[in-house]
């Protein structure tokens, strides 16, 4: 604490204090009036975790993925999906798996969020 603040005599009044809580609380209610952010994210399934927090938390971020990353990814995950249903023999559909790890990922975010596979 410097001497300045001992000695100064610029401080806020009572009704300064009382008028920044009456803005305060407008503020909280105005946001919770808003709703949900809207947030569409594509190629989610090809994302980090780490990549999806980021873009939750700063939607205009520039966060895609490569061309040719894309295409490796897309590529990994249908020759992985092809070796498991020759083994399970069974046909079960990735994007129950997908929406099940962003689920978790996203829980506690207030957020809508629109999917393009």
């Amino acid at each position: 604490m410097g001497v300045h603040q001992l000695v100064s005599n610029n401080r806020p009044t009572r009704r300064q204090k009382k008028n920044y809580a009456v803005a305060k609380e407008k503020r909280k209610v105005r946001k919770a009036k808003r709703g949900p952010k809207k947030i569409a994210l594509e190629d989610i399934h090809l994302l980090s975790d780490e990549q999806i927090k980021r873009k939750v938390a700063h939607p205009n971020s520039n966060i895609t993925v490569s061309g040719k990353r894309r295409r490796k990814m897309l590529k990994r995950l249908r020759h992985s999906k092809r070796e498991q249903n020759k083994m399970d023999g069974e046909k079960e559909f990735l994007v129950a798996e997908i929406w099940a790890a962003v689920w978790g990922i996203l829980k506690g975010f207030p957020i809508q969020i629109y999917f393009s596979f």
